[in-house]
């Protein structure tokens, strides 16, 4: 046991020691409950090592397809020498004789679950902590450095948590009998449309062979410089904020060119004036007539009209931006 006891953590630690070996002595007891467990727990889940090594080893021992008991298991720690290290069969024994019933075994694994995430979080927020704590506005290095090396550390911690929230997240399988359902659900709702059943190009004939842009697809755009790919962007993204209900916002990402010549395509277009005449301010009294009209219009979308020009984007950036 000497082992254990040098591995009892720090009392400022998220550590159920309870838990930890409620799961371990419940899948002792009741070998059907891994199927439960396995999803919510990997071995690091486990503060204490002892514990990290005994999971690691029932793990194995399921995969093999042999059974899980005080026996079995400490014979297998103790076949690759892995016994002592986990307390002997004492501490084996101990685990088995205080769990009763695998009956809560879900219950406590996600306890184990959640007090691995808090650690996780504390080690995050330690590491962006000691290197933020590196940077120094007097170390010789321009403002745009420190920005990027910020912007770096900002990015990391979004990533590592967006990473943490995942892992609560568990994706279930569905039968075929529940997809069929929800397929019929959704046929049922679009019924007697004109078509389109997602969001409008503002083409017809792309409209007919796409049913509009469809949730959860990737669509892009390629073509070779200043053939126009930021304005036919442009009008997808003005017949996606004319096709939808009003309280829906279309948000604009552009890296490249600024919000000021964003805004004067979709000034062009609205207004019907080519983009050379706007650029070139060689404007006739009638022109700059359907310009204010298109201005007008702008100023009506003032909130479902988003533009964000910010030259330097991350996937999660702008996953932050869209939330």
């Amino acid at each position: 046991m000497a082992d254990v006891k040098r591995t009892k953590p720090h009392r400022d630690v998220p550590y159920h020691q309870g838990a930890e070996t409620s799961v371990l002595g419940g899948l002792m007891l009741d070998n059907d409950r891994w199927d439960e467990v396995a999803p919510l727990l990997i071995p690091t889940d486990f503060y204490l090592s002892v514990n990290q090594v005994i999971y690691r080893e029932i793990e194995r021992l399921v995969s093999a397809g042999y059974p899980i008991d005080l026996i079995t298991l400490s014979e297998s720690l103790e076949r690759r020498g892995l016994l002592e290290r986990c307390g002997g069969f004492a501490y084996l024994a101990e685990m088995s004789k205080n769990t009763p019933s695998a009956a809560n075994i879900v219950a406590y694994a996600e306890i184990v679950r959640e007090c691995s995430r808090a650690r996780q979080l504390m080690k995050l927020g330690s590491s962006l902590y000691q290197q933020a704590a590196l940077l120094q506005p007097s170390d010789g290095r321009g403002i745009s450095t420190l920005k990027q090396v910020t912007d770096s550390l900002v990015e990391q911690g979004e990533k590592e948590l967006f990473n943490l929230a995942q892992q609560n997240v568990l994706q279930a399988c569905l039968s075929i009998t529940t997809q069929a359902s929800d397929v019929m659900t959704w046929l049922e709702s679009v019924a007697g449309g004109a078509g389109v059943t997602g969001v409008p190009t503002g083409f017809a004939e792309l409209d007919a062979k796409t049913c509009g842009w469809q949730d959860g697809n990737l669509i892009l755009i390629g073509a070779r410089p200043s053939m126009g790919k930021t304005a036919l962007a442009v009008r997808h993204a003005l017949a996606a904020l004319y096709g939808c209900p009003v309280d829906r916002t279309v948000q604009f990402y552009s890296m490249e060119m600024p919000a000021a010549q964003l805004m004067l395509r979709l000034m062009s277009i609205l207004a019907r004036v080519p983009l050379t005449r706007l650029r070139s301010g060689n404007l006739t009294s009638h022109d700059l007539e359907l310009v204010c009209g298109a201005v007008g219009m702008l100023s009506q979308w003032e909130n479902r009209f988003l533009i964000d020009d910010t030259s330097y984007q991350t996937p999660a950036t702008l996953r932050t931006s869209v939330r």
